[in-house]
């Protein structure tokens, strides 16, 4: 017996001929004898999906047949009419016993061949209810005389054979082209005047089932032909609303009559026009009724099925807090949507004041993590263990297709940032709707929304690690948005550190809205935009040393003390304190040069004559440290490691504090702060780019040394703990009760400071 099927080469046919084929071979089915027949456009030709199954699947023989239909009314009429093409093609079809079936067939036990084989007779599953004469009576005598008019066969026929009505699964014997010609051309006669019928009816509920027109074609042509068609148990069938008891009263499930109304309970394989079915979670379905047979060889395909695998990135989905549980459910749908394409490690990162979103929801597909106000780079740094990731504000949701896309743009150019997307289209209720139903890999890209545009201030983008730290990482200052996806502040400041910028030509879409208040997003952004697209090179190093986000702040390679000049002036118990590392000396040899100058002269002078001396020395740092500053021995160490990481972190001048005038501090390291403007100090430590900037600009005696050197550069620091103590006046001096309350103050200073540096 050959097991035939004939079909459109549409995306909704193939998922269910690799599971009925799967079901076959379970069966004990010969490849060998089955066919499954393919109609194709012409001038298209082969889809590739199914060039592609046919090549790898050995569980049946396809052939492939183009669609030369002069007449279409009747999508359906395309399958005598590849019957046609095959039976011509292999006349010895015509001497064989034919099982013709549809695609959505399911065997419980095999059919018992040598009884279906053994007698003349055709054998056709029993759908009296809805195509024999009584169903057609319905309608009226007029209706069904001129219908048996139409196919040129006697009414009384029909009538005589109203107990052996049959279709939908068929042995039939001696069957060749001619008779599949007929059923082709009465298949569309048929269905033309049962569609005028129901056209002259106005009960839209009473209308005659036009879309089985081939059943009653392949019937009534074989009555034509004088077959005698009988109905027998070997073809009945279940259907999947049925309780799973009559699954084992038949040796077919025919997956069949389940519509859109109803897939809230059974598996609705209408939703599936352009996708699969596989990995997807029914457990929402009836467990009591036939469909979840089918469900579960849907899922026996899907552990087989080999989705693409993305080793070496991570997806980041960053959930903002206050979610609602609706917006819940199109996360969940979205988790399961590349869960169900990708494997890929994916995170939801969920910050807020609390945790809202139901960590069950992402159980087994995605990591879930709460950071609070724990800052996005932290968890980036801490816990993505992957070369690549793909950061993606919650709400956008990024089609397969862009996934991937982005993933194969950053291994060919790993110093690039990816942005995944050329625009955000906002999800009409339609789309979303099929989108939760299928989960289908390619979405609607039409758009149709509605709903009223806004910028939610979100971006996706896709990175290696070591580009986004490179880059400065996240900051609530540094953003700038003239439409959802796109930070336009960080692009620019990518492209500054020398990065290439790489768009994927495919839209994302909006799932949702979010409902919290976005002002932080908006305040000043435009300014800090203009600012940063007229920014150096420098410039952007220095802004991500100094973010107050950022997580390492470094830039360039580390820095080293090796080789650097200093000058110094102060005492020369100071100059021999730093001398006094003599293994730093050995390994890290740097040069420590004194300064002398004339202290007669104003200090604004003095202060020029270092500085000039200094520049004409070439010296990489110079040292100030006020004759009342008690430099400490012990303390030395850290001096040389704040070195290092005042390069390190684009700083252009330190000092140690002795005065809380310096703003806002923001913490580098256990050594280091970043602060607003330089304090009244004892110690300043002034990097080389500033010794041309000094000379070029008037310092006055009416000015502090820290007022004028405020003036010329914001990327300032200091240090802690202190590197020594002011010297202690005599007891009787006239300065001693302030210099004592000046100490006293500093010791204040110092603890708030590496409390700071302790607890935060």
């Amino acid at each position: 017996m050959f097991y035939i099927s004939a079909q459109p080469a549409e995306q909704y046919f193939l998922w269910q001929l690799e599971i009925q084929l799967q079901n076959f071979e379970d069966m004990g089915i010969l490849a060998e004898n089955i066919h499954v027949l393919l109609a194709y456009n012409p001038e298209i030709g082969i889809p590739d999906n199914f060039r592609n199954f046919a090549t790898i699947n050995h569980q049946g023989q396809f052939f492939f047949y183009p669609d030369h239909r002069k007449k279409r009314n009747y999508l359906s009429s395309i399958r005598p009419h590849i019957l046609v093409q095959h039976f011509r093609e292999h006349p010895i079809l015509t001497q064989q016993v034919i099982c013709y079936h549809d695609s959505d067939i399911l065997f419980r036990e095999r059919l018992n061949e040598s009884l279906l084989s053994s007698t003349p007779f055709w054998y056709f599953g029993d759908t009296r209810n809805y195509i024999s004469y009584d169903y057609l009576a319905r309608y009226g005598k007029e209706f069904l005389l001129n219908l048996c008019a139409a196919v040129d066969i006697d009414p009384a026929i029909v009538e005589k054979n109203k107990d052996h009505s049959g279709g939908a699964q068929h042995i039939m014997k001696g069957v060749d082209e001619i008779f599949w010609s007929e059923v082709e051309y009465y298949s569309e006669v048929i269905f033309d005047y049962m569609e005028n019928f129901n056209k002259s009816i106005r009960n839209n509920t009473n209308k005659v089932q036009a879309w089985c027109a081939d059943m009653w074609a392949v019937l009534w042509t074989a009555w034509k032909h004088n077959r005698e068609v009988r109905l027998h148990n070997e073809l009945n069938f279940s259907w999947p609303k049925e309780h799973i008891s009559q699954y084992y009263k038949s040796k077919i499930l025919h997956n069949s009559g389940v519509f859109d109304s109803d897939k809230t309970n059974y598996f609705c394989k209408l939703l599936f026009k352009v996708t699969d079915p596989y990995h997807l979670d029914f457990s929402k379905l009836k467990k009591d009724r036939c469909s979840m047979v089918y469900v579960e060889q849907i899922n026996r395909i899907s552990t087989k099925k080999q989705k693409p695998a993305i080793n070496d990135c991570a997806i980041i989905l960053l959930l903002r807090s206050a979610v609602t549980s609706q917006q819940q459910d199109k996360i969940e749908n979205y988790i399961n949507y590349l869960h169900k394409h990708l494997t890929v490690e994916i995170h939801i990162v969920e910050r807020g004041d609390w945790p809202v979103f139901n960590q069950n929801l992402a159980k087994g597909k995605a990591k879930y993590a709460f950071i609070n106000n724990e800052k996005i780079d932290q968890f980036i740094l801490k816990r993505i263990k992957k070369e690549f990731f793909i950061y993606v504000d919650v709400n956008i949701l990024l089609p397969i297709e862009n996934i991937l896309s982005s993933f194969e743009m950053l291994k060919k150019n790993s110093n690039s940032i990816v942005l995944p997307m050329d625009q955000v289209i906002e999800l009409s209720n339609t789309q979303y709707d099929l989108f939760r139903d299928t989960l289908a890999r390619g979405l609607d890209r039409r758009d149709d929304s509605q709903e009223k545009k806004r910028i939610d201030y979100i971006e996706s983008f896709a990175m290696s690690k070591q580009s986004f730290f490179k880059c400065g990482g996240n900051n609530i200052q540094w953003h700038f948005y003239q439409e959802d996806g796109f930070n336009l502040e960080r692009q620019t400041r990518c492209r500054l550190m020398g990065m290439s910028i790489i768009m994927i030509r495919k839209p994302a879409f909006k799932l949702f809205f979010w409902d919290f208040n976005i002002e932080i997003y908006r305040k000043n952004s435009l300014n800090r935009y203009l600012r940063a697209t007229k920014a150096t090179i420098d410039d952007v190093k220095r802004s991500i040393a100094h973010g107050s986000n950022s997580v390492t702040r470094g830039y360039g390679r580390k820095s080293t003390i090796k080789n650097l000049s200093f000058g110094i002036c102060s005492l020369k118990e100071n100059v021999d304190i730093l001398h006094s590392r003599e293994e730093l000396s050995r390994s890290e040899p740097v040069s420590i040069t004194p300064i002398e100058v004339d202290h007669s002269n104003a200090f604004h002078l003095v202060f020029n004559q270092i500085i000039t001396k200094s520049k004409r020395s070439k010296f990489d740092f110079v040292i100030l440290i006020n004759e009342n500053l008690d430099f400490k021995k012990y303390n030395i160490d850290i001096f040389w490691r704040t070195v290092e990481e005042m390069s390190r972190y684009g700083l252009q001048m330190l000092s140690a504090i002795s005065d809380r005038n310096y703003g806002k501090e923001t913490i580098i390291n256990a050594r280091l702060f970043h602060v607003e403007y330089l304090p009244n100090s004892p110690f300043f430590l002034i990097h080389k780019s500033l010794f041309s900037k000094i000379l070029s600009k008037s310092f006055n005696k009416d000015m502090r040394l820290e007022q004028y050197l405020n003036s010329l550069s914001e990327h300032v620091g200091m240090m802690a703990p202190f590197l020594g103590k002011l010297k202690m006046l005599n007891s009787e001096s006239r300065d001693y009760q302030n210099t004592k309350d000046r100490m006293i103050h500093m010791e204040n200073l110092e603890d708030e400071l590496m409390w700071k540096l302790k607890n935060q």
